[in-house]
């Protein structure tokens, strides 16, 4: 028996056992350089797959985290973090609907008592939306962002600085280059690894349904040159259908990839491999939530993973495992409550730094943070 045929045979099993149980219990769009085919992103539950939300028989559960008591740092929506070496910076749009202003912020991690100190908000765009942010080992600050609210007509813009990883909470980033654009389109993400690769994930632009992503690098700056070079070309690369693409990649060149649905609550994930140039994604798109919106993920060095995503007006989390057996599967844990049942909280973005995660959301246009530490 192949491999193969002994993590389908191991699936089918769990996935009869689980249902005896339930029957017991009562501007342009970006060029389409696409694979050869894009994959339906809305696969019924394959027959090695757990049930959504549940960990797979047989296997170790993902471990559950501890949330601290969401505290307030701000006002303002589309929250992202990114963090290293304990220091944070942090972007959102304004809560004003008469002003449409970016700003970040640059925090340090208590990691003795699970606390965030937050140094003053700075605007640095004058009219943008849908932020995201990405901070390198030397202290290189990515930020990119959309500079409308719909797909239909919206460019994506990026901005790189620099901040000093020991430095304050009341440093200023030190911008290298101006605005500049690179794609159409929005609802994007970004994410850099230790090797200097950077992962950007976008919706499509001029009302397509696409999801694509990009591949690159800095281009020269210890030489003062701090735009970004893209290797996989002048245009995203397609490689589904979905909304709200969350993307990370590690320092072994794994990527993993969650994004929603159009006009339904469902999260898929998609696994993949990056070279310079490309990355492969594997073929299957498994679903890993059908009730729940907005997810983020950061994929550690270890395999392991923390995503977030808003399930109602909450904050919920997950953490899970890039499976060995199956190249093509996460093993999840069961989805978890990260604010309190009484607090709103939407737009969840999580960022991690060593074994310390912080995940941040708004609620009635209000910041809040919440740290936790992994396992």
């Amino acid at each position: 028996m192949t491999q193969n045929q002994i993590i389908r045979t191991i699936g089918l099993t769990s996935l009869i056992t689980a249902s005896l149980i339930c029957a017991d219990s009562g501007f342009a769009q970006s060029v389409q350089n696409e694979p050869g085919s894009v994959q339906d992103s809305r696969p019924e539950l394959e027959a090695d797959t757990q049930a959504i939300g549940e960990p797979v028989s047989g296997r170790p559960s993902p471990a559950a985290l501890s949330w601290s008591s969401p505290d307030r740092f701000d006002k303002g929506v589309s929250s992202r973090v990114a963090i290293r070496s304990g220091l944070i910076v942090e972007v959102h749009a304004t809560e004003s609907l008469l002003h449409n202003a970016l700003y970040y912020h640059i925090g340090k991690l208590d990691r003795a008592h699970g606390t965030v100190e937050w140094g003053p908000s700075h605007v640095f765009v004058a009219s943008g939306a849908w932020p995201a942010v990405a901070l390198t080992q030397d202290g290189h600050v990515i930020f990119t962002w959309s500079d409308g609210f719909y797909n239909c007509c919206s460019k994506l813009m990026y901005r790189v600085g620099t901040v000093s990883l020991n430095g304050d909470t009341n440093q200023r980033v030190d911008f290298k280059t101006d605005e500049i654009t690179y794609d159409t389109g929005f609802h994007n993400s970004i994410s850099i690894n230790g090797e200097g690769i950077i992962a950007e994930a976008h919706e499509s632009g001029n009302g397509g349904k696409g999801i694509y992503y990009r591949l690159g690098h800095l281009k020269n700056p210890t030489q003062g040159d701090s735009s970004i070079v893209w290797d996989t070309g002048n245009n995203g690369i397609k490689y589904d259908e979905g909304i709200d693409p969350q993307i990370s990649i590690n320092d072994s060149y794994q990527v993993a990839e969650v994004h929603g649905v159009a006009r339904e609550k469902l999260l898929h994930y998609i696994r993949g491999t990056a070279n310079t140039k490309s990355i492969t994604f594997n073929d299957e798109h498994p679903r890993y939530d059908d009730n729940a919106t907005k997810p983020g993920v950061v994929l550690r060095n270890n395999g392991s993973l923390v995503e977030v995503h808003q399930s109602g007006n909450a904050a919920h989390y997950r953490t899970g495992k890039l499976s060995a057996l199956n190249l093509a599967r996460i093993d999840w844990s069961a989805g978890e409550l990260l604010s309190r049942k009484d607090q709103l909280a939407m737009e969840p973005g999580v960022a991690v730094d060593g074994n310390d995660a912080i995940a941040v959301f708004s609620h009635s246009e209000k910041l809040n943070y919440s740290v936790a530490k992994l396992p």
